[in-house]
C-alpha cells in the first residue's frame, strides 16, 4: 500500500550545458525541479526519497536512458484521516472526499453499462429494454456464478452510477493475473482498476462527491501549509456535516459465506449504506 505520513517538497535548479549548432558555442538550460517525498518512518527519509526522485529527473533531462527497475511513478499524495490498522488505512483525496484502503479484502468498482434498446424485430421475439444498470448487475451475478470459489462470499453494492463489488474469502493482489482475471470478466472500471494497480490496495469511497451535494469545489493538495489547512478545515467541516444526509451505496445482492462482521466490511457499511432510504452520491 502506497500510502505515507510523512512527505517533504524539494525543489533544485538544474542546468543542462549543450552546444549549439550555428556558433559551436555551448548553451546553458536552466531547469526547476520540484519533487515530494513520501515515507512512513521519518521527514529526513521522506527528503532522501524526494532528492532520489530529483536525481533521476536530472539524468533523464541529461538524456541518459534508465533501467525500468529505476524509473518511478508519482505517488498519489493524500492525508491520512484514520487508520484502522497497517492493512486499512482511511485518506481524504484531491477533491475531499473520505477513501477507504485496504489490501484485506478485495473491492470492485463497476460502471454501468450502455442501455440496450431491442430493434422492432427483437422485440417481436420478447426482448425488452434493459437499463445499464440491470445488463451491469446481470453481468456481475452471472460472473460470480461461474467464478464463485468455495469458502468465498460475494457482495454487490448499487452506487449512483453502477456497483461495488467485495469478495470475502479470498486475497487478491492488484498486481496479479487472478486480479486482471476478475477485472476482465466482472467489466471493472478501467481507472479504478489502474488506481489500485498504482496504489498495490483496493480503494472505496466512503462519502460524496462534493458537487453532488452542491458543495464549492475544493483541491485538496497534501502536505498542506499552515494557511491552506486553516482554510480547508472550514470546508471539511462543513462537508462532514452534509455528507451525513446521503448515502454512497446499498446492499442489493450477496452469495456465498456471510462475511458481513469482518471489521472492513462494517466498516464500509457504517459509513456507506447506514440507511437505505438515502439518496445515493
Amino acid at each position: 500500500m502506497k500510502i505515507f505520513r510523512f512527505w517533504v517538497k524539494k525543489t533544485e535548479d538544474f542546468t543542462r550545458e549543450r552546444s549549439s549548432p550555428r556558433d559551436k558555442q555551448p548553451l546553458s538550460e536552466i531547469f526547476r525541479i520540484t519533487c515530494f517525498g513520501g515515507s512512513n518512518a521519518s521527514l529526513h527519509d521522506a527528503e532522501t526519497k524526494a532528492s532520489e526522485k530529483i536525481n533521476l529527473i536530472k539524468q533523464k533531462i541529461d538524456g541518459r536512458e534508465l533501467p525500468p527497475q529505476e524509473d518511478y511513478e508519482v505517488e498519489i499524495r493524500e492525508e491520512i484521516v484514520e487508520e484502522l490498522g497497517p492493512k486499512n488505512i482511511v485518506t481524504r483525496n484531491r477533491y475531499g472526499s473520505r477513501v477507504l484502503n485496504t489490501t484485506d479484502l478485495p473491492i470492485f468498482d463497476v460502471d454501468k453499462g450502455a442501455d440496450y434498446n431491442p430493434t422492432f424485430i427483437g422485440r417481436l421475439f420478447g426482448a425488452v429494454k434493459k437499463s445499464g444498470k440491470e445488463i451491469a448487475l446481470n453481468n456481475l451475478k452471472q460472473c460470480i456464478a461461474e467464478n464463485k470459489l468455495p469458502g468465498t462470499g460475494w457482495r454487490i453494492y448499487e452506487t449512483l452510477n453502477g456497483f461495488r463489488l467485495i469478495i470475502g474469502g479470498i486475497s487478491l493482489d492488484p498486481n496479479s493475473p487472478a486480479f486482471d482475471k476478475v477485472v476482465k470478466l466482472g467489466r471493472i472500471d478501467f481507472l479504478y482498476a489502474h488506481l489500485c494497480k498504482k496504489q498495490n490496495c483496493y480503494r472505496a469511497r466512503l462519502t460524496p462527491k462534493p458537487y453532488r451535494i452542491k458543495m464549492p469545489a475544493i483541491k485538496y493538495n497534501w502536505p498542506q501549509t499552515e494557511a491552506e489547512l486553516k482554510d480547508s478545515a472550514q470546508w471539511v467541516q462543513i462537508y462532514e456535516e452534509k455528507s451525513k444526509h446521503y448515502g454512497i451505496c446499498k446492499l442489493v445482492f450477496s452469495s456465498g459465506i456471510d462475511f458481513s462482521n469482518h471489521p472492513i466490511v462494517a466498516y464500509h457499511d457504517r459509513h456507506c449504506c447506514k440507511d437505505p432510504s438515502l439518496r445515493l452520491t
